[in-house]
Formats: C-alpha cells, sequence, structure tokens
C-alpha cells in the first residue's frame, strides 16, 4: 500500500473505503496532430503501476475522409500516441 490516496477504516480497522481501489485520478493530458507521432513523459509514472489511456477525438475529418484515432502505448514513464489522421486528445490516469 503506499501513502497516497484516502482510507477509510471501520471501528474494527478493516478497510471499507480506498480510494486505490475506486478511483482513478488524472495524471495529465496532451494533444496529438493528425498525421503525426507524439510521445509525453510523466513522471508520476514510474511511481504507478496500474494505467489507463484515455482517447478522444477533437476535430472531424473534413468531408467523407475516415476518421482515424491516434493509438497509444506505454514505455515506462512515456506514452506514444501515433497513427490517427485527427487531432487526438489522450488523457493518462492512474490508480
Amino acid at each position: 500500500m503506499t501513502a497516497f490516496g484516502i482510507q477509510l477504516f471501520t471501528p474494527s480497522g478493516h478497510t471499507f473505503f480506498s480510494t486505490q481501489s475506486t478511483t482513478w485520478s488524472y495524471v495529465g493530458s496532451f494533444i496529438a496532430p493528425a498525421n503525426a507521432a507524439v510521445s509525453h513523459v510523466f513522471d508520476a509514472l514510474s511511481l504507478i503501476g496500474e494505467v489507463i489511456i484515455q482517447r478522444a477525438f477533437i476535430d472531424s475529418p473534413p468531408g467523407n475522409q475516415e476518421a482515424i484515432i491516434h493509438t497509444c502505448t506505454r514505455n515506462g514513464n512515456t506514452i506514444t500516441a501515433s497513427g490517427g489522421n485527427v487531432r487526438t486528445m489522450v488523457v493518462v490516469m492512474a490508480r
């Protein structure tokens, strides 16, 4: 158990609520440009094991083009977004 978050205990000392198991904390975000790969370093990720990466379109593609959102990968404390043809918001959450 790390020293971060909130824990609530019963009078007998059992944990009945812990932010480590029920909530995700915002680590950071960035925008990946269309048709480009971008990497962003989040130093906090070196201390955290469980990470989720959320992605969302920022722009719609013009005309009848197919919109492809970036694919994201994690390597240590670096998040890389690549392969999208529209701007993509990347949000990194951890617990």
